[in-house]
């Protein structure tokens, strides 16, 4: 599980038997596929139960943990696609000589001294 996310691992820590947790999209609640079915690991394991408004997702029903498996997929094949889009993009960017990357920050050394 991504642990740059202390909130995340809080309420996992929180959550209890019996538990419903309501998310608004699961895309929001894993970085990967992989991360999010670890997530959902740990909450059958302590009995809570998923509940995703967007998706339509209920992981007390067994067609509802099915979709999510499907979902989480889909949603790491859409956001690898969107990043090969990207460095596609940018390459073709630099070839034309349109891409410098980010300028540089003036810096105000008046503040640091």
């Amino acid at each position: 599980m991504n642990t740059d996310r202390p909130q995340l691992r809080a309420m996992l820590d929180y959550v209890r038997e019996g538990d419903t947790l309501y998310v608004e999209s699961i895309s929001r609640l894993g970085r990967s596929t992989k991360d999010l079915l670890n997530i959902i690991d740990t909450l059958i394991d302590k009995s809570v139960t998923l509940i995703s408004h967007k998706d339509k997702i209920d992981t007390d029903t067994p067609a509802g943990k099915f979709m999510l498996t499907v979902f989480a997929a889909l949603s790491q094949l859409e956001r690898e696609q969107f990043k090969q889009r990207q460095r596609e993009g940018i390459e073709i960017a630099k070839a034309k000589g349109k891409y410098t990357g980010q300028k540089p920050i003036p810096t105000d050394w008046t503040r640091f001294g």
